[in-house]
């Protein structure tokens, strides 16, 4: 049971689908789970948990669940010569 916790979401990030939402929850799962597992190592964890923040604040890659859901979003910022 304590392995599908850990897996489920995994998979899930691996093919991209609802990808900000399980990066949050594999957070939550990370920051309870660490002491239940025996986890010593606080370094481990501390990285753990910022790539989970960061795979939820990018969110989903090109060739995701989610961008074929939901459309590949691409961010245009100015070059600043438009003055």
């Amino acid at each position: 049971m304590a392995l599908a916790v850990f897996l489920l979401p995994a998979i899930a990030v691996i093919v991209g689908f609802v990808t900000p939402i399980v990066a949050f929850i594999t957070m939550a799962v990370q920051l309870g789970g660490a002491s239940d597992i025996g986890v010593s190592s606080a370094g481990f964890v501390t990285i753990s948990i910022l790539n989970a923040l960061a795979l939820m604040l990018l969110g989903p890659g090109a060739y995701s669940l989610d961008a074929l859901r939901f459309g590949r979003r691409v961010v245009d910022l100015p070059s600043g010569d438009d003055k």
